[in-house]
């Protein structure tokens, strides 16, 4: 059986951040509306600060509304790396959630936390797809690569302060994420249910662990960052290692490496990650 991880209250926590965006737009909208009263009035902008105090009284009620979409919480150092977690019921956060860990590529790399809702799980979220699971997301700095030892330290990091299931672990990674799940998972299969790696790449000598997990390789084979050579070489190194592995291969003709971020946005990639559902 799977050992269940304990759980408390998370360290830090911090509201969508879409919330924000329609604050200062408010404030924008507010001042452009009442400033052409304020000139030909003659006066300062003072006697319409009334009319801003009501406009934010309204945002008040209907801000809880736009809110409830998705919830993030925002840790910076309760691992090595920085991370979000993010989920669309806040249940999720209360314990016994799948945990969906993504590893981003390259161009997400920095120190601007919000860049891993760029593209992905935490994007399609937003754009409305449905996604049962606590997202996970952890930041790269530049120049920095995916380790497997700190990758994990993340997990218990997150299992810890959410108390997820441990046996509902799932990882999906792009690019430097691709190859940053393949190499995760090969280290720790035991910890993974199942994974995607879409136009990446992979250490053969780790294709015996990612035998031991269902396995989904995707690419483009118009990819030119990432030649999809790589993505066959790792499921031909598993199914070498045992032929009758859980590991499948996507070829995407009409992708190159950044048009085949369009599987993140389509139902059947959590179908399959979580039930095992045939996309």
């Amino acid at each position: 059986m799977c050992p269940k991880p304990s759980r408390r209250s998370p360290a830090s926590t911090s509201t969508d951040g879409r919330i924000g965006i329609f604050w200062v737009g408010l404030n924008g909208f507010i001042a452009s509306a009442v400033e052409p009263f304020g000139y030909l009035a003659g006066s300062s902008m003072k006697r319409f600060s009334h009319l801003r105090g009501v406009a934010w009284a309204c945002a008040a009620v209907f801000l809880p509304l736009l809110g409830r979409g998705q919830t993030v919480h925002t840790h910076l150092d309760a691992a090595p790396y920085p991370f979000l977690a993010v989920a669309q019921n806040p249940a999720y956060f209360e314990g016994g959630a799948p945990l969906l860990l993504f590893l981003h590529g390259r161009s997400l790399s920095g120190t601007d936390l919000t860049k891993v809702r760029k593209y992905g799980p935490i994007d399609a979220m937003e754009r409305g797809l449905e996604v049962e699971a606590l997202v996970v997301a952890p930041q790269l700095k530049p120049g920095e690569r995916w380790e497997p030892a700190k990758v994990i330290e993340v997990v218990n990091a997150a299992q810890r302060l959410y108390g997820t299931d441990s046996c509902r672990v799932y990882v999906a990674g792009m690019s430097l994420g691709g190859y940053g799940t393949m190499d995760f998972v090969g280290t720790y299969p035991d910890r993974v249910e199942a994974a995607v790696a879409i136009c990446g790449g992979g250490t053969e000598g780790l294709a015996c662990g990612l035998a031991e997990t269902r396995l989904w390789i995707q690419h483009g084979t118009q990819d030119r960052h990432v030649p999809h050579a790589e993505s066959v070489k790792m499921h031909e190194a598993v199914k070498a290692c045992r032929e009758d592995a859980l590991c499948k291969l996507t070829l995407h003709p009409d992708c190159d490496h950044g048009k085949i971020a369009r599987e993140f946005y389509r139902g059947g990639l959590y179908a399959w990650l979580f039930r095992g559902e045939a996309p």
